[in-house]
């Protein structure tokens, strides 16, 4: 059990980058080109101008804080509904990194936070970012930006060999 835990560790590459996503070269790994795809897009009040919804298959687990398990298609209505109450989102990251999973143990299996993914699907990277997360409400008469520092986790994964 060690042994496989060792050896699935030493199969594993990271990738980092300092500073803004916005400066993630052209030839960084898939997962920190994900990661420079999906900031924009998670944060935009325009969806018609950074589509979220291209970025994942519509049965995509999207597992959010302690909430339980939901899918892409189910969670992406969810995020429209914040332009009507919110002026500003943002997130500035700080830090983004990924963690490739080369083995052939890349299947979701007990080491994953929810149930295991349909078919063949394999959990091929970990990308990973912490961010200053900015939010000003409509309404607000003091224009107040409510400042929150998260980490944030994602399981990225496919079912073809050249998915990411």
């Amino acid at each position: 059990m060690f042994l496989d835990k060792l050896q699935r560790k030493l199969e594993s590459a990271t990738s980092i980058h300092h500073g803004p996503y916005e400066t993630i070269p052209p030839t960084a790994s898939p997962g920190l080109l994900f990661l420079k795809s999906f900031l924009p897009a998670v944060d935009t009040l325009d969806p018609t101008i950074h589509p979220l919804s291209p970025l994942f298959t519509p049965n995509a687990p999207i597992l959010i804080c302690i909430n339980l398990p939901s899918t892409a298609s189910a969670t992406f209505p969810l995020l429209k509904v914040r332009i009507w109450d919110i002026n500003l989102s943002q997130k500035d990251a700080a830090t983004t990194n990924e963690t490739e999973n080369n083995s052939k143990h890349g299947m979701s299996d007990k080491t994953t936070l929810y149930a295991p993914l349909p078919g063949l699907m394999h959990l091929k990277r970990t990308a990973m970012f912490e961010a200053m997360s900015s939010t000003n409400f409509r309404n607000d008469p003091d224009e107040f930006v409510v400042k929150v520092r998260e980490f944030n986790i994602l399981d990225l994964g496919g079912r073809e060999l050249d998915d990411l």
